[in-house]
């Protein structure tokens, strides 16, 4: 025999204790957790600002749209809160009625054309949620036209909140447009 241990180690053999690879296997395990949870955080922000960013879009595209028939109008046959049917088209050419309608229950705006199928231009508006109309009526001389629309109407306002991340402020977008077809002054109410 040689005088050597078979079950002792010697200086010339390299390795690590069984603590030793316990410990760094937990710090690792921590590592990897702190940085997975970051990485989930970082995707979650990144998700919500495109949502955000996509239906901020979609609002702008939407009032573009209302903006033009608004201004197309000739005239205004009706008018609520929460929706705006009018004729668009030259007079005495051809015409068509087009209905613009928001419905709280599903949080959608739709257009509608000569009583088609409602078409959903924007999702996610939350208008009712606080009171806030979607469509205010005035006459030539600033005042409510919400009794007679169609006849006293020359400008309309619109306005339209929506959350699509369910933030605790929604995105709010207004806009006042003047009826091409009926100038202040001309229409006496």
């Amino acid at each position: 025999m040689t005088g050597t241990d078979p079950g002792r180690r010697t200086n010339e053999e390299a390795g690590f204790s069984v603590m030793e690879v316990l410990l760094a296997s937990v710090f690792m395990l921590v590592l990897l957790t702190a940085l997975s949870s970051f990485s989930l955080t970082l995707s979650r922000t990144a998700t919500a600002s495109m949502v955000t960013t996509n239906a901020v879009s979609g609002v702008r595209v939407t009032m573009g749209a209302l903006q033009v028939d608004l201004q197309r109008a000739n005239p205004i046959q009706s008018g609520t809160a929460s929706q705006v049917s009018l004729t668009v088209g030259p007079t005495g050419g051809s015409q068509q009625t087009v209905t613009w309608t928001y419905t709280s229950a599903t949080g959608q705006l739709t257009r509608a054309v000569d009583g088609g199928r409602p078409v959903v231009e924007l999702t996610g508006v939350v208008n009712a949620t606080t009171g806030a109309p979607m469509f205010t009526y005035s006459d030539p001389g600033g005042a409510s036209s919400a009794s007679n629309v169609a006849s006293c109407t020359t400008r309309v306002t619109v306005a339209i909140l929506i959350n699509p991340v369910r933030a605790s402020h929604p995105y709010a977008d207004t806009m006042d447009v003047e009826l091409a077809n009926r100038a202040p002054g001309s229409v006496p109410c």
